[in-house]
């Protein structure tokens, strides 16, 4: 269990003690002091866990403990466990906890993530969502009264089975990650919005694409005081593929969005920021919303960072135009046997992108995918081809923007080598 805050920022220094720390007097100290909401912990559990070099403490420079935290580690499941997180009474609020939680993370980088429960009661739901932790699930605890704990994890970007999963799913169809404003509209109560977000999940959408939860979403759903409500939310957003990205990304990113946003003068809450941020860290060419602060910035999010905002209806247009656009167009060059094919169908994404990677310039996979997935996708934007010598073999790619009447923007351009490479460049 945990108790503590975190505002403002000291100078302090975050050590690990053993048994034989001075420190350690005052851990116990604060651990009795707090057993309250802490829980009862044995003298004994304090001296192993020292032992075990499993406490931290934060000093002052005056090399005063200003709080503690104790963890464990369990090799059955390479996860970290926080058991107790607890700052001293007068030195709350000053990211004392924050500074405890980063270094733990950052020491134990070698486990799949950091674990803790927490009382619901106790209310510190924007505390752990501030310290980067998400919100899994809920269960009873063990006490008589069995009060809920939720269960809190911070993820260290580890690949998994459930992230390989989600990646094959990526890059087999198109992504669109829906934000809070079009989850919650799903199995709604508001006829017209949900009639809009709804439609996202008929049958015909599902070969071609895949929706997408950010695990913001759990942060948000968290904050539902009803109990069925929040698992009823809970399953459905399990039914969502959840985005994978890792932490590196996501700071860039919000770095970014946070210049755009100055630039346009609209100011957004720290969670759609996050959504946004998470998209972008993930290459996602979609983003879906009925926010219409977000929708006014569509055009400066898409020409900086590469990411189209879209409503719930303008994505099915768009995909249902694809579905109705000439599937092939064959123009043979003369003499070769060579034809010219309109690319239009998502699921050659993964395929293409094979062909024509540039990676010994350094190039991204899932860069180039993105980039030709959203060109695909928005063929009242594009005009994008590939010659064929024979069906599995395609020599170029070319794709260029038909917006402006003036002016040929070629975002793709790729000839492969061979005999017929300067003659296809020409043409």
């Amino acid at each position: 269990m945990v108790i503590g805050n975190v505002t403002q920022k000291i100078e302090l220094q975050i050590e690990t003690i053993d048994e034989k720390s001075l420190h350690l007097r005052t851990v116990k100290a604060l651990g009795r002091a707090h057993a309250t909401t802490l829980g009862h912990f044995p003298e004994g559990a304090f001296d192993q866990h020292a032992v075990n070099r499993q406490i931290l403490v934060a000093l002052t420079p005056e090399k005063k403990c200003t709080g503690y935290l104790l963890y464990r580690k369990v090799r059955r499941h390479n996860i970290i466990v926080i058991v107790h997180l607890c700052i001293e009474p007068s030195w709350r609020g000053k990211g004392i906890a924050r500074k405890l939680v980063n270094y733990l993370s950052q020491n134990t980088q070698d486990f799949y993530g950091i674990k803790l429960k927490c009382r619901r009661d106790y209310e510190l739901h924007k505390m752990w969502s501030h310290l980067d932790f998400v919100p899994l699930t809920e269960k009873p605890g063990r006490s008589k009264d069995g009060k809920l704990l939720t269960v809190w994890w911070r993820d260290h970007d580890h690949p998994t089975l459930f992230s390989a999963v989600a990646t094959q799913k990526l890059e087999s169809k198109l992504c669109a990650v829906i934000d809070t404003s079009v989850f919650f509209d799903l199995q709604g109560d508001e006829a017209r919005s949900k009639a809009e977000s709804d439609s996202l999940l008929a049958d015909w959408l599902q070969p071609d694409l895949e929706l997408c939860i950010t695990n913001e979403i759990f942060k948000v759903i968290n904050t539902i005081d009803d109990t069925k409500q929040r698992n009823a939310k809970r399953q459905l957003a399990d039914t969502f593929t959840q985005l994978p990205y890792n932490q590196k990304d996501f700071q860039t990113a919000c770095r970014a969005l946070t210049k755009v946003l100055l630039s346009t003068q609209i100011t957004l809450n720290k969670s759609d920021l996050r959504q946004l941020a998470i998209a972008i860290a993930s290459d996602a060419p979609f983003f879906l919303t009925r926010n219409s602060q977000i929708l006014a910035i569509t055009d400066a999010i898409n020409e900086e960072l590469n990411l189209s905002i879209l409503s719930p209806t303008s994505l099915i247009v768009k995909l249902d135009y694809l579905h109705e656009y000439i599937n092939y167009q064959p123009v043979r060059l003369a003499g070769t046997g060579i034809t010219r094919q309109v690319v239009q169908k998502l699921d050659q994404v993964a395929f293409l992108s094979q062909r024509f990677l540039v990676s010994p310039k350094g190039e991204k996979l899932s860069d180039f995918q993105g980039r030709l997935g959203y060109i695909i996708a928005n063929p009242d934007k594009f005009n994008c081809y590939i010659i064929l010598h024979s069906e599995n073999n395609p020599l170029a790619l070319i794709a260029y923007h038909t917006h402006k009447k003036y002016e040929l923007n070629v975002p793709i351009f790729r000839v492969r080598s061979g005999p017929l490479e300067e003659t296809l460049a020409r043409q």
